[in-house]
Order: C-alpha cells, then structure tokens, then sequence
C-alpha cells in the first residue's frame, strides 16, 4: 500500500486536513458557481474522517464507490417513479459510507 506522508499521528492529521480542506475549497467554489450548496459540512467532515482510514490515496476510490452508488440510487429511484429533477437534493452520507466500506475492503486490491 503506497502512502503520500509517513503514518505517523501527524502523517495521518496532514492527510485528513488536507483531504478537508480539499473539499471545503471544492464546496466553497461550488457554492460561489451555482449560488446553491453542493456539499454538505457533514459529508466534509465525514470525508476528513474517511482519510484517516483509507489514507489521501484511498479518497479517490471512495468518491468513486460513492457516486456510482448514488447515481445507480438516483437511477432506480427515477425508475420507480420518483421525481429526479436537477434541483433535487441526494443525501449522499449513505452513499460516502458505502464508498468507505468498499475502499477499506478493497484497500489490498485498489493500491496495488
């Protein structure tokens, strides 16, 4: 398994600001653009969190699992009749969690 910083407690507290403050900045950019929330506080605190299990290089894959799942959420939801507009909020918390349990599974295979 390939790390950016030593895992030391530090190594493992720069990773999870960093992937934090990644996310703010991507929230934040986001917010100003569409002049709406795009993420939610909870989920930047949840990813910040996520990075101290799977690492900086592991956040990819749980933004992956993540959106794949909402999406195929998003897609069945619309399919059963449920109205999927582009206004429409997805509590994506659930679908981060998944991501997570999913990365921290495949940690072995994914960082190959």
């Amino acid at each position: 398994m390939t790390v950016i910083f030593d895992k030391s407690v530090l190594g493992i507290l720069i990773e999870s600001g960093l992937t934090i403050s990644i996310f703010l900045l991507i929230a934040r950019g986001y917010s100003a653009l569409r002049k709406r929330q795009g993420i939610g506080a909870g989920d930047i605190k949840f990813l910040g969190a996520a990075a101290i299990w799977v690492g900086l290089l592991g956040m990819p894959w749980v933004i992956l699992f993540a959106s794949m799942s909402g999406l195929v959420f998003a897609v069945v939801a619309s399919l059963r009749g449920g109205a999927m507009m582009p206004e429409s909020r997805l509590a994506f918390g659930p679908h981060l969690s998944l991501g997570l349990m999913l990365t921290w599974l495949l940690r072995d295979m994914i960082h190959a």
